[in-house]
Parts: structure tokens; sequence; C-alpha cells
């Protein structure tokens, strides 16, 4: 986000974000299941668990698993270095 926001908007603003992974090499190979559902909402997944059921899932972004790198760096941290100069506190997790 960039500086649109206000002072209070970003001071109590947490984001989550989600990036899917493609299966990798073994789980092709075992024909695995993919067990998340995605919606159109792209804020919500479905995850399928065999053994408990169906549970939904809200985050302020999921990319799927093509997502590019610049993708994930324009929503998720472009105008985190400049509220760090700004003196804010920031944390990026991944």
């Amino acid at each position: 986000s960039s500086g649109d926001e206000s002072e209070e908007e970003f001071r109590d603003d947490m984001r989550v974000f989600l990036r899917l992974r493609p299966m990798n090499k073994l789980e092709q190979s075992r024909r695995s299941k993919n067990c998340i559902e995605l919606h159109e909402d792209p804020t919500v997944i479905t995850v399928d668990s065999p053994l408990e059921g169906e549970y939904d899932f809200t985050f302020d972004h999921i990319f799927e698993e093509y997502a590019t790198q610049d993708e994930v760096y324009e929503q998720a941290v472009d105008g985190i270095p400049q509220k760090v100069l700004d003196g804010y506190n920031c944390c990026l997790l991944a």
C-alpha cells in the first residue's frame, strides 16, 4: 500500500497474505489430490481434509500457484520500506 493511508489506518494495519505453491514432483508422482479450492473471491480458500472435512480460511489476498515475485512484491511488500523510513515499525515474515 502506497502512501494513501492515514497514520491511524496504518498504525493498526496487519495484513496476512497466502502464497500457494505448485505440487512438487513427489506429490505429482503419487497423483496426490489438491486439497485447496480457490474461489472467485481472491481472499477465501477452502481446505478439504480427508480426516477433518472442509474448512474455509480468509486472508487479505491469496496468490495462486504461479504468481510471480513481482505480483507478490507489489501486493504485499511495496510501501513497507517507505513506512520504515517514515519512522513506523514494520515487520514482514515470509
